[in-house]
Formats: structure tokens, sequence, C-alpha cells
């Protein structure tokens, strides 16, 4: 700092510039806000024609692959393996498991 800074002055300078952004900040913020719709209020938000729920499996496949690879330090080759592997066991349990609740 250069020499001779007075601290009180420079603290009410500061304090000022913050107040007039706060102000700014609000002026904005009231100013971006827009009214709700009265028809969409009452209405739930609609789903985009593309949104698709991401597959359980899906998730937890690349989620397990991922710490085998980073916590285990696994190969790639080698979690993609296990994890298909793995994937492919559940799917027949559980295309077992639906033929066995048909009969």
């Amino acid at each position: 700092m250069p020499y001779g800074h007075d601290h009180d002055e420079w603290l009410a300078k500061k304090k000022s510039s913050s107040d007039s952004w706060k102000e700014r900040q609000k002026e904005r913020r009231e100013a971006g806000k827009r009214k709700p719709d009265d028809d969409s209020s009452d209405e739930p938000s609609k789903k985009k024609k593309g949104d698709k729920p991401k597959s359980d499996k899906l998730v937890l496949a690349k989620k397990f692959r991922s710490a085998l690879t980073t916590k285990v330090q696994m190969g790639d080759d080698e979690a993609e393996a296990l994890v298909d592997e793995l994937m492919d066991g559940y799917q027949s349990e559980s295309s077992s498991s639906s033929d066995s609740s048909k009969e």
C-alpha cells in the first residue's frame, strides 16, 4: 500500500461502492423477474420430447466402472469386462425370475 494510507477513508469508500453495487444487483433482479402465467401455474411442467429416464442399471454400471479404474486402479479393459459380466448375470437373473412369475 502507498505511504499515507487512510484506512477509515478507504473503508468508507469501499462500503459506498459495495452498497451501490448491491443496489444495482437488486434492480437487475427485480427487472428480470417475470410474472407467472395464470395458465401454466396450475399445470405441471411438460417434459421435452427427447427426455428419457436413464436406466438405473446403466448409471450404476458407469459409476462402478469408474470406481474400479480410479480406486482399485484396474485397467479399462478389465473393468469393462467385469461390469459386462456382472450385467449379463443380472439380466439373466432378472429374466429367469420373470419367467418363473409367469408360470
